[in-house]
């Protein structure tokens, strides 16, 4: 990459974590453009040259953040399958994945609270893949089943909404992710375990939303269980998601534990 493209690429990065430190201290709606350029210390003409508004900056940090996260936990996984004994079963990845997840927000409550809402947006990250959760379409099934929005492209899509308390959940427009792509890699270690998921699409969206809805009150609040009274009853939901979606001709269902 030539240096100017990493300087293009630094001030971006720069705008971009002005704009998360802002959003995850006074809010949303408080912060200002002028504020995410003077604390990344550009112009605010600068700003523009790389994102249309706060609303598109907040959605590529949505994207941004949520890819991290699960990109993370893939990593994760791998170096702990290099030190098992036994490969484990494609449920036990999914739960190792999931409790990944979980353990992540219970130690950054900022990321927790920025995020937890909206991490299925880091599950379809393909071009055509839509990370709204509004009333989903699937593809035909001779495809992998690429969930789509039925809003997509809506007016509605951009509404701004407020990150200080985080009591709305908005139609969020799809944001690009470049790269790294969460579903197709848990596809790929699907097809190279040689397991067959039924609704593969749906197991996973509903993995991530369950996530989504159910912790953000019980690591923040302890309600109506504690943080870790709740895992082991997660976990369990997971794995009955995953064995009722494994097909039966797969015999990685995943037994009790972890």
């Amino acid at each position: 990459m030539h240096k100017v493209e990493l300087n293009k690429e630094r001030k971006k990065n720069d705008l971009l974590n002005a704009a998360y430190k802002l959003f995850t201290t006074i809010g949303f709606t408080e912060t200002t453009i002028t504020q995410i350029a003077s604390k990344a210390k550009v112009g605010k003409g600068t700003f523009y040259l790389y994102f249309k508004s706060k609303e598109d900056i907040n959605r590529a940090l949505i994207a941004q953040k949520s890819d991290q996260l699960l990109h993370q936990a893939i990593e994760a996984l791998n170096e702990s399958c290099k030190e098992a004994v036994q490969p484990p079963s494609i449920c036990e990845k999914i739960i190792f994945i999931t409790d990944y997840i979980v353990t992540e927000f219970s130690k950054d409550i900022a990321l927790l609270r920025y995020i937890s809402k909206y991490l299925s947006r880091g599950l379809f990250s393909l071009p055509g893949r839509s990370k709204a959760a509004g009333n989903l379409i699937l593809s035909e099934p001779s495809e992998p089943g690429a969930l789509r929005s039925a809003t997509h492209g809506s007016p509605q899509a951009s509404a701004p909404f407020n990150l200080s308390d985080g009591s709305d959940d908005p139609s969020i427009e799809e944001p690009v992710v470049e790269g790294f792509d969460f579903r197709d890699y848990i596809l790929s270690m699907l097809e190279k375990d040689g397991v067959k998921i039924k609704n593969f699409d749906l197991m996973l969206f509903t993995i991530i939303e369950l996530i989504n809805s159910t912790c953000y009150n019980v690591i923040l609040h302890g309600e109506p269980v504690t943080f870790s009274d709740y895992k082991p009853y997660l976990f369990n939901c997971v794995r009955l998601i995953v064995n009722e979606a494994l097909a039966e001709s797969s015999l990685d269902f995943c037994p009790g534990g972890r």
